[in-house]
């Protein structure tokens, strides 16, 4: 007899042995205990001593027992619950039927399973029905985690006692059963003791699907809290007898304290007593531990917590008194002894279990782990939470948890037995596996962790926080209790449970274990190891195990770490080191975010790489894949590893492949070949470049190093080649493996099928890679789901992994067992992984995220330019290398632009490939068709392909071009006139040249800016004498150029006034560099200037000085001729003013000043003079001497010749008819077909010809001098003359002329006069982009470039290039030709209808948007007729309705009546005016809005296409298992032989991912609206350009709310917020829009000055930072004329720090000089921008949106 009494309670059990004709009573309620024919399901080992509130729930679970009502246990997260349920069932004598519900469990798993025996169908019973039938308690575990309307199919079960089962019977109730006259074996009697307990947990608050109302109402509840804490804290006392009263009595306030109410609103997770009974029993054994010490590995507050929260818990804990104490010392395990192990902490010897039956004291024996003192002390808190408990081991990944783990095993003396978890995993595949055997009959075979459990083994459940939490909770009981059930019936239960079963039954563990109950073998323990980052701990797993974090270890324990790979040097690993803390700890949370991703495993590998050679900035960037990464993060990132001296560095040398029979050789790097199967070695064509060279260097040596390879990049760039190049090399065997949406577990691992009855699993590429030692090759990794692939990490990691089959991966020196269900891993197995970059517009996952620590990365970009031109020579070797290098410059912006994310398609060296095999073999097609093959995707979107052809037109290629050629008409001239001869008098005077000397004064440096500068192809429609243009930047309305100069080596130097600056660029170059040189340059200067090389000599009449400008070096000289003032200073006297001229080459260039000339050698830095009087130098090159042209009076001229110590100065005069006074000599005379110079010069605007210079220079006879029949605009004309042609602008053309002319041209003409047949042709002029209209008139310099070429440029900067020279047209005319093709080639989709008109109408709307292609009946249709839509003919007006456009051709909508037009027409105009009327907008303010919509229109379509690809984190499609109907689940084959009907899967949203609401992105605009956006407007249009910016954002975003909100707030000098257009009613309509713009023009116009930027900044960060959104960004709008007001950089950057969560951007728009850059160098990296053009906006936009998403 067993009596417990406690107070007037008590319940007795009288007779106990067996439970057999036995009572129980509790109080006054009694029950009879019937006999049990299976004793060994009754519940075991749950009748402890009972507190009072125990009691009561017995109590009343034996009234409903009695009462035959089925009950509803609602508890709190924890085992108590469960434990209450299984005493009863214990104390009942009960037989227990245990059901755990998961979101997977299916109909079979509660009522029957199909099995197969001897090749027939049979139906074996499931708990349900088992307990229904033999009279035992089912309880149901989980009521909350079952699927919705799963649960219903036992209602009638429960209400009536009745169901209908799948093999065609039908349980009946017991009174039913025994009333029916006649019975038979289709009917089965429900037994009469059969009950059902249901455990659950409230929903809400917790998480779950709330209770289906037929099936609460079946039930009757209970709730069952925590104990109360007196009874819990008397029952520890009485448990453990050396545990202290005060520790357990703070231990326990805890749990108490987060039940009340004031808790629960602070959001505080639940906590279990029951979870604190390990505390008490590692107290009982440590009694010198505090409670602070173990509080956390059951409530893991860092890790649960928010931030904001873990003050207020610490406060918690300091009230309950629970705060640290002294710093405990460690562990160490004197030794193993029947599978204990003897530990010793702080002088308390204690003992936990252990994985061998005896062990000497261990050494810490693991290769890879190497002792630190955080690891360490881990080690130890785990042996202690190891003597009471399971463990869960929390970190980032890549800190080491797997090494610890080993270190932790191998001291205890465990072997482990380690499960990759995984999203798609059930609650079965955890325990049990099904399969089929050699008789083709269904079993079940124990999965790992049984193995594990009955063995005694270290389990380790890697990526726990992979599984759903249902899933989870299913070890609950097996953690908690160390009992559970399986899905075939068996039972395993503790050990000296199983010990002391045995004995009460008199049955043996054998006998036992026969009868489906096993043993738990003591010494199993399980760790499980999870991310930090990911959100999976919720209160009803908090219970199951201690959980320990790994943190970070400190710098000196990471340095010591670093210290084993052998052969790093000092000076990188500290420099190293330094890198990852500054990343980690950097201010922009991107970049520390990406410094959390540098984990120690990662830091070992890059100092490996450094160590084999590698540069540690090009290891540290591959490591990070920053070449990947959102622009504005990457310059972030590269600014702040260049601060640190960690720099990416150009590997320039040769790098070349050499094999032998043996060995192969890549740059250095040698290994021996492989010689394997060559059926398996891959044979690909490959083009070797270096680019590409160099990475199968880096290749081969990460293969050497044991690793495997992670290839990322874009598609196209030859990762495939790569890889099969480098294994064509190496002769190793490949397996391949590609992936995709609906690859599994299964399927990369096992290949199941069905044979004869029986599952048969074949190998996969994967396992026959590993068994054979090959290499895996698996393609697209990234398209899978990184829940799949992540499976294969411990494979790479530890080499061990288990198979869906039962099979096991092991290391080859890890088994000698011979065994079909071991599979020894080869030493030569490597993996190789293709993936794409993470991130839109690649549809994969990111599978470098959860993979790439493990492996080496390398990044695969398109080649450089250099490697991919002589990649496309081998495809195309016939293709001319012109074509080459232009398609090659066009690409490489398009994947620019791409990155920027301008174009969502990333351009590679494929689509480059295939456009020159098509022009290798059809050159007829021309470069159109080629390209159109490629671009024909983009056609059909207007803005993105209009770029695309500008970029292309830009780069030289006449894309869309029709073989029309429109070069000027050559007019034939009446001859020239004789009118007089330059005469040689013989006289001269000769003299010695002396050295003049100079001071120089500096180098001062300038400031400079980098340039984008454009060139435009002129030959992209038709060919003409125009070849390119660019467009020099115009800071000002009033800005203008003036001089220009080129030098030797192609360079361009472009001087502007207001400001003054010069713009240096190659001709054959798109960047430019601007210096500002207005420092050094008096106001209103007279200047001139030539160059050298690149430098530029600058001549100021108005400070007398000479100026040097290096614009390579970014510096400038002063050179003092006359000792004149300092650098910068004005003098208006200006005596002595030099003048500057061109050298003519040889790094010359002359300076005189009316008595002296100057040779200045710019190169030696020399300088030689004659003093000669003069009025002009004019220069002629005549072969290799110098000769000059002076002129002294109006007609007195002299040839000086230029010696090397002496010159030589003849006198020379005109005869002749008339009087000619030389002010322009174009002198720079090129040689004709006869040999002889000619030159022209400029005498009151006549243009006359000097015929064989070469014979008056030498003295042997007169000159004679012709005047031409064309004279020019003015006597200081600039003007050229190359190859016998004479080339200067000319405002207006002869009446004559005109005639032959293509078309009038305002801004001029150039005047091509061939002086040898005497014709004159006309090319027209770049129109003028607009000149101040006090400005002076429009002229252009020409210069000399090639020959037969010359370039111009207009005072308003518009640079131009032209071949006039008939023989370089006509070569450049067949290439032209070659690229432009046939042109017939047509590429807009027409149609013709055949169908006519008959009046325009609106059109029928169709509420559903279909797509309606021709036809008359709906609004928004394309391609139609007489309705308003796209493409289409007779419609009123346009109505874009988002569908593809499908255009009729110009023909037929030109066929369209006049009456219908105008009718069509009539129509328009009113819908026009309704739309007006319906927003209130006049006609005057439409015209005013679109002009600041229209010229930012491609850019408002830019917009709306990056905000439609802006993404929020959603549910992804997976797949739902389980289903009736959908494809046919591998992994449910068995099943499906057994008729199963569950045996499909479908993809859909998951229901809790289809329950998330998303929340858009916020963005706060900050406009600048002061008193200088108005007051400076004029000079550089920036108030214009910041109004135009607000309205492209205004429409891009319009209907755009579920993805971005935004609000406009001003600031000015009087208010520092102004709220222009609220976050919750953006504008509505253009009318509204149109007063948000003038409001803000007039605040600026009104306003008082002042500044308060910075204020208004702070504002907004803290508007921003308020509101609940999925992003929140700043960006602020300013003009940078912060100076003026005294405000600091620093203090902007400091506010733009002041809240992480909130992303805070500057665009400057305006500047005076160069504030802005200084601005932007100033403030953090990446945060700061310059847009001087509206059309960078968007581009910036979308740098920024890309960037804030990385966090």
């Amino acid at each position: 007899m067993l009596i417990w009494l406690f107070g007037r309670k008590n319940y007795t059990l009288l007779n106990s042995r067996f439970f057999s004709s036995s009572s129980l009573r509790i109080g006054n309620v009694a029950k009879k205990i019937p006999e049990s024919s299976t004793p060994w399901l009754i519940a075991h080992g749950f009748q402890k001593g009972h507190s009072p509130t125990i009691i009561n729930h017995l109590k009343w679970l034996l009234q409903k027992d009695v009462s035959r009502q089925d009950v509803f246990l609602v508890g709190t997260p924890g085992p108590l619950a469960r434990r209450i349920a299984m005493s009863y069932c214990e104390i009942a004598a009960r037989e227990v039927e245990h059901l755990v519900i998961s979101r997977d469990t299916t109909e079979s798993d509660i009522k029957q399973r199909k099995e197969i025996k001897a090749g027939s169908s049979h139906y074996t019973p499931g708990p349900a029905v088992r307990a229904a039938v033999e009279g035992r308690v089912l309880l149901i575990e989980g009521i909350e985690r079952a699927e919705q309307n799963l649960l219903p199919i036992l209602n009638n079960l429960l209400e009536n006692r009745e169901m209908h089962l799948e093999d065609g019977r039908f349980l009946v109730a017991p009174s039913r059963y025994d009333s029916l006259h006649q019975t038979g074996p289709d009917l089965l009697r429900v037994h009469d003791d059969f009950w059902v307990i249901a455990l659950g947990l409230p929903v809400p608050p917790f998480k779950g699907h709330t209770l289906d109302p037929p099936l609460r109402s079946r039930f009757q509840a209970r709730i069952i809290d925590d104990l109360p804490f007196m009874e819990q804290k008397s029952a520890f006392l009485e448990e453990y007898t050396l545990l202290q009263e005060d520790k357990i009595h703070r231990v326990l306030a805890l749990p108490s304290f987060l039940k009340e109410t004031s808790s629960q609103q602070l959001g505080f997770p639940h906590l279990s007593s029951c979870s604190t009974s390990s505390i008490a029993a590692i107290l009982n054994n440590l009694p010198h531990l505090l409670p602070y010490d173990l509080i956390d590995k059951v409530y893991p507050y860092q890790l649960v917590l928010h931030k904001d929260m873990l003050v207020d818990f610490q406060k918690v804990l300091t009230d309950l008194n629970i705060i640290p104490g002294v710093a405990k010392g460690q562990c160490t395990v004197k030794g193993i002894r029947d599978y204990q192990a003897e530990v010793v902490l702080d002088g308390y010897s204690f003992t936990v279990p252990s994985g061998r039956s005896s062990r000497t004291p261990p050494s810490t024996s693991s290769s890879t782990y190497i002792p630190t003192k955080t690891q360490e002390k881990l080690i130890s808190d785990m042996i202690v939470s190891h003597s009471a408990a399971d463990i869960c081991l929390i970190g980032k990944q890549g800190c080491g948890k797997s090494v610890v783990i080993e270190e932790f095993a191998k001291r205890l003396g465990y072997e482990t037995e380690t499960v990759v978890l995984y999203n798609d995993m059930t609650a079965r595949d955890l325990f049990q596996r099904r399969h089929t055997d050699e008789e083709g009959n269904t079993v079940w075979e124990q999965a790992p962790l049984v193995k594990a459990a009955v063995d005694g083994k270290l389990l380790v459940l890697d990526c726990v926080h992979q599984l759903h939490t249902s899933v989870i909770s299913t070890l609950a009981s097996l953690c908690e209790d160390r009992q559970i059930d399986l899905p075939d019936g068996t039972r395993l239960i503790a050990h000296d449970l199983h010990v002391d079963m045995c004995e009460k039954l008199h049955v043996s563990s054998d006998e036992l274990a026969a009868r489906g109950v096993l043993p738990i073998h003591p010494s199993f323990r399980i760790i499980a190891t999870a991310d930090e980052a990911a959100d999976w701990l919720s209160p009803e797993l908090l219970s199951l195990w201690h959980h320990h974090h790994h943190g970070n270890i400190t710098p000196d324990e990471e340095k010591q770490v670093l210290l084993q790979c052998e052969g790093l040097e000092s000076h990188y690993l500290e420099l190293l080191q330094r890198t990852s803390h500054v990343l980690r700890s950097h201010d922009d949370p991107v970049i520390s975010s990406v410094g959390r991703t540098l984990t120690l495993r990662q830091l070992l590998a890059i100092g490996r790489s450094v160590a084999a050679g590698a540069s540690l900035g090009n290891a540290v960037h591959t490591a990070l894949l920053t070449r990947f990464m959102p622009v504005l993060t990457r310059q972030t990132l590269t600014s702040t590893l260049e601060s640190i001296d960690v720099s990416q560095t150009v590997d320039n040398n040769e790098i070349s492949i050499s094999t032998t029979d043996d060995t192969l050789t890549i740059g250095g790097v040698i290994v021996r070949k492989l010689k394997g199967d060559p059926r398996l070695i891959p044979s690909t064509t490959f083009y070797e470049n270096q680019n590409q060279l160099r990475l199968l260097r880096d290749m081969l040596r990460s293969v050497t190093g044991g690793g495997h390879i992670l290839l990322v990049g874009n598609q196209g760039v030859g990762k495939n080649k790569l890889v099969d190049k480098l294994l064509q090399l190496m002769e190793a065997p490949r397996e391949y493996l590609q992936l995709h949406r609906d690859s599994t577990i299964q399927s990369i691992t096992v290949q199941p099928g069905i044979s004869d009855g029986k599952v048969v699993y074949g190998d996969s590429a994967l396992v026959r890679a590993v068994r054979n030692g090959y290499v895996l090759v698996v393609d697209e990794a990234d398209k899978a789901s990184t829940l799949v692939t992540s499976v294969l990490r411990n494979l790479l990691d530890t080499g061990t992994m288990w198979l869906s089959d039962g099979r096991k991966i092991v290391k080859s020196e890890e088994s000698d067992v011979r065994s079909d269900k071991i599979i020894q891993c080869h030493p030569n197995f490597r993996a190789i992984f293709l993936a794409n970059r993470p991130g839109f517009p690649f549809l994969g996952n990111d599978f470098y995220a959860v993979m790439g620590d493990l492996l080496s990365c390398h990044a695969v970009d398109n080649p450089d330019p250099d490697s991919e031109l002589m990649l496309l020579k081998n495809y195309g070797p016939d293709v001319p290398g012109d074509i080459l290098t232009k398609l090659i410059g066009a690409f490489s912006e398009l994947r620019e632009m791409s990155d920027k994310g301008v174009f969502l398609y990333p351009y590679s060296t494929r689509e480059l490939v295939n456009i020159v095999k098509h022009l290798q073999a059809f050159p007829e097609d021309g470069i159109t068709t080629a390209l159109c093959n490629v671009l024909d995707f983009e056609q059909q979107n207007g803005d993105i392909w209009d770029s695309i052809v500008n970029i292309l037109h830009k780069h030289g290629i006449p894309f869309g071009a029709t073989p029309i050629v429109k070069t000027s008409q050559r007019i034939k001239l009446p001859p020239a006139q004789l009118v007089g001869t330059l005469h040689s008098h013989g006289t001269s005077q000769q003299g010695r040249l002396t050295k003049r000397s100079f001071k120089k004064r500096g180098p001062f440096y300038l400031s400079h800016q980098n340039i984008d500068l454009p060139n435009y192809y002129d030959r992209s429609k038709v060919f003409s004498e125009k070849t390119s243009r660019r467009l020099l930047p115009l800071p000002s309305v009033n800005t203008r150029y003036s001089h220009a100069a080129l030098g030797d080596n192609g360079m361009v130097h472009a001087v502007c006034k207001n400001p003054e600056m010069i713009y240096s660029f190659d001709i054959a170059s798109s960047q430019a560099i601007s210096h500002d040189i207005s420092p050094a340059i008096g106001y209103r200067s007279d200047i001139s200037i030539a160059a050298v090389d690149d430098k530029v000599i600058i001549s100021d009449r108005g400070t007398q000085g000479i100026l040097l400008v290096d614009t390579s070096l970014h510096t400038i000289y002063r050179i003092d001729l006359n000792k004149s003032p300092l650098l910068f200073s004005y003098n208006q006297s200006k005596p002595q003013a030099f003048s500057v001229a061109d050298g003519g080459g040889n790094g010359v260039v002359w300076l005189y000043n009316g008595s002296t000339i100057i040779k200045y050698d710019v190169i030696h830095d020399t300088m030689q003079q004659c003093n000669l009087e003069h009025s002009k130098v004019f220069l002629w090159n005549q072969d290799n001497d110098t000769t000059l042209l002076i002129t002294s009076r109006d007609s007195d001229y002299k040839i000086l010749r230029w010696g090397k110590f002496s010159y030589d100065a003849t006198n020379v005069e005109f005869q002749g008819s008339e009087l000619i006074n030389i002010k322009t000599l174009l002198s720079n005379a090129g040689e004709d077909h006869g040999g002889d110079k000619l030159g022209v010069f400029i005498s009151s605007n006549n243009l006359y010809r000097i015929d064989d210079i070469r014979k008056l220079v030498a003295k042997e006879s007169d000159c004679e001098v012709y005047r031409l029949p064309f004279q020019a605009d003015s006597e200081s004309c600039s003007g050229v003359v190359d190859n016998s042609c004479l080339v200067m602008p000319t405002r207006d053309v002869p009446e004559e002329h005109r005639t032959q002319l293509h078309e009038d041209n305002k801004s001029g003409y150039l005047a091509v006069v061939d002086l040898k047949p005497n014709s004159i042709s006309y090319i027209t002029q770049p129109p003028s982009r607009g000149l101040n209209r006090y400005d002076e008139p429009f002229k252009t310099i020409i210069k000399p470039a090639k020959a037969g070429k010359i370039v111009s440029l207009s005072t308003d900067g518009v640079f131009q290039e032209y071949e006039i020279s008939s023989d370089v047209l006509s070569m450049s005319y067949d290439e032209w030709r070659s690229m432009v093709g046939e042109p017939e080639k047509q590429i807009n989709i027409e149609r013709f209808s055949g169908l006519d008109v008959s009046g325009p109408k609106h059109g029928k709307v169709d509420p559903d948007n279909v797509p309606h292609v021709g036809g008359n009946t709906w609004a928004g249709g394309t391609g139609g007729r007489d309705t308003a839509g796209l493409g289409g003919k007779g419609g009123p007006y346009r109505l874009d309705a988002g569908h593809n456009v499908h255009q009729l051709s110009d023909e037929e909508k030109n066929s369209v009546p006049e009456e219908v037009t105008r009718a069509a027409r009539e129509m328009g105009r009113k819908a026009f005016e309704k739309r007006l009327s319906e927003i209130r907008m006049s006609e005057f303010d439409a015209k005013r809005y679109q002009e600041f919509v229209h010229p930012v229109q491609p850019q408002i379509s830019a917009l709306k296409q990056l905000v439609g690809g802006l993404q929020s984190k959603g549910g992804e499609r997976t797949w739902l298992k389980n289903q009736t109907d959908g494809e046919l689940d591998e992994g449910k084959l068995v099943e499906g032989i057994a008729g199963e009907k569950g045996i499909y899967k479908r993809r859909s949203v998951p229901k809790e991912a289809s329950n998330v609401i998303t929340k858009p992105k916020h963005v706060t605009l900050l406009v600048d609206v002061s008193g200088s956006m108005y007051r400076f407007n004029s000079l550089d249009k920036r108030l214009q350009r910041e109004l135009e910016v607000m309205a492209m954002v205004m429409e891009g975003l319009y209907k755009a709310e579920t993805r971005v909100k935004y609000d406009i707030i001003g600031h000015s000098g009087e208010n520092p917020e102004i709220m222009f257009s609220p976050r919750n009613n953006p504008p509505k309509n253009e009318n509204d829009r149109l007063k948000i713009l003038e409001e803000m023009h007039a605040h600026s116009q009104f306003c008082w000055s002042g500044d308060n930027t910075v204020l208004a900044l702070n504002k907004a960060i803290s508007h921003a930072a308020s509101i609940d959104a999925d992003e929140r960004i700043v960006i602020a709008f300013s003009d940078a004329n912060l100076d003026r007001y005294f405000i600091r950089p620093s203090k902007i950057a400091s506010v733009m720090k002041k809240d992480p969560s909130v992303g805070v951007f500057m665009i400057f728009i305006g500047s005076l000089g160069n504030e802005a850059d200084q601005l932007k160098r100033t403030l953090p990296p990446g945060k700061s921008f310059v847009a001087m053009d509206t059309k960078e906006i968007p581009t910036i936009l979308q740098q920024i949106f890309s960037s804030s998403v990385i966090k």
